[in-house]
């Protein structure tokens, strides 16, 4: 397959989160001795394009990349940054601030958009980013996991509910703008 490529990382990563259409990703790598981790995007397709962001963020915060590979996206503290994957190296937090937003962040890729999962412990909020007008919406408060399962490039599945009584929750984002969660 043409399209199959080997992309060579300088160390092991610590995770990878890949952009919605599956040709960038954002690579995070754990610093030596810190907490921290160092993020790198990449193209799955051209290994030439490597971008190294001059951020550091906790390790147990994901952030994002953008479907064309031009923009990253990042938790520091409880501020969320966007940066261009070229120099000079500008990172711009965007504003407002969401000083409600606790612990751990994750940033999750549905179209030019993404779902942000934030929480701790069996208690999570799921909120739709719109990076075109850099808002938040709230979604849903009852997620018990962090994690996401795609499915046919139309919708999301995560576990809602409750402890002891959890439910497969469609998000379905087909069409533009907000979206559903079933």
């Amino acid at each position: 397959n043409p399209l199959v490529k080997t992309q060579k990382l300088p160390e092991a990563p610590y995770e990878f989160r890949i952009a919605s259409n599956a040709e960038y990703s954002l690579v995070s790598f754990r610093l030596k001795n810190t907490k921290g981790c160092r993020m790198l995007a990449i193209s799955m397709l051209d290994e030439e394009m490597l971008y190294e962001s001059g951020a550091h963020i906790a390790c147990r915060n994901s952030g994002g990349i953008a479907p064309d590979g031009k923009t990253i996206y990042y938790f520091i503290d409880e501020n969320l940054y966007k940066e261009k994957t070229s120099n000079p190296k500008k990172p711009i937090k965007i504003i407002p601030p969401y000083p409600k937003l606790r612990n751990k962040f994750s940033l999750i890729p549905i179209n030019q958009h993404f779902l942000l999962v934030t929480g701790v412990a069996g208690s999570y909020n799921v909120y739709f980013f719109n990076t075109k007008s850099e808002t938040l919406e709230l979604l849903t408060k009852e997620i018990v996991s962090p994690k996401a399962f795609y499915a046919h490039g139309k919708s999301v599945f995560m576990i809602g509910g409750k402890i002891g009584n959890w439910l497969l929750r469609e998000v379905d984002y087909t069409n533009p703008g907000k979206p559903k969660i079933n």
